[in-house]
C-alpha cells in the first residue's frame, strides 16, 4: 500500500509544480492527476473498496477537463468560450469527489484516527468550495482582495490535502514496518 499511497503523493506535488516558458506550460496538472489516477486503479484492485473506484471515476473525468482546460491555453477560441469556463469551475466538484471518496476509502482501510481525519476534510471542503465561490465571484467583479483571499484558502486547502495524503502515506509505510 505504500508504493501506491507514494504514487499518490508524487502525483499531488507534481500538480502544483507548474513551470512555463514562453506560454508553454512543463508539468501540466493533468500528469500528476494521471500518477494519482492509476495509484488509486491499482488500490482499487488490490481492495475491491467501492470508494476507490468512485474516487478513480471522478477523477477521470476531472483529468479529461483537465486536459481540455490546458488544451484551450494554446487555442485562442476556445479560450474564450464561456460554456468551457462553466465546465473547467464545475470540474472543481469533481475534484472534491475524487478526493473525498479517496479520504473516505482510506479512513476504511486503515481504520485509524478517524476524527481527525474526518474533521480535517471537512475543513478542507469548506476551503474549497468558499475558495472556489470566491474565485467565480471576482472573476466578475475583479477586486484584489477578494483575489488575496481566495488565494489564501485555495493554499490552506491544497496544504490540508496534501497533510492527509502524506499521514496515510506514513501509514501504509508503518504498515509494511510492523
Amino acid at each position: 500500500m505504500y508504493g501506491y499511497y507514494n504514487q499518490i503523493f508524487i502525483g499531488m506535488l507534481l500538480t502544483i509544480i507548474s513551470v512555463t516558458i514562453n506560454d508553454f506550460k512543463f508539468f501540466p496538472e493533468f500528469i500528476g492527476f494521471s500518477i494519482i489516477f492509476f495509484a488509486i486503479n491499482k488500490l482499487y484492485n488490490k481492495t475491491k473498496s467501492r470508494d476507490f473506484k468512485l474516487s478513480s471515476v471522478f477523477l477521470s473525468i476531472f483529468i479529461v477537463i483537465n486536459i481540455f482546460e490546458f488544451l484551450s491555453n494554446y487555442n485562442f477560441t476556445l479560450s474564450n468560450n464561456n460554456l468551457l469556463n462553466i465546465v473547467f469551475n464545475i470540474a472543481t466538484i469533481f475534484h472534491l469527489l475524487y478526493f473525498f471518496y479517496l479520504v473516505k476509502a482510506s479512513i476504511n482501510l486503515f481504520d485509524i484516527n478517524r476524527k481527525r481525519i474526518i474533521e480535517l476534510l471537512k475543513y478542507y471542503l469548506i476551503l474549497k468550495i468558499i475558495g472556489k465561490s470566491l474565485f467565480i465571484i471576482n472573476s466578475i467583479f475583479l477586486s484584489e482582495f477578494i483575489l488575496v483571499i481566495t488565494s489564501i484558502l485555495i493554499i490552506t486547502s491544497l496544504a490540508i490535502e496534501i497533510y492527509i495524503i502524506y499521514f496515510y502515506r506514513k501509514i501504509s509505510k508503518e504498515e509494511i514496518d510492523n
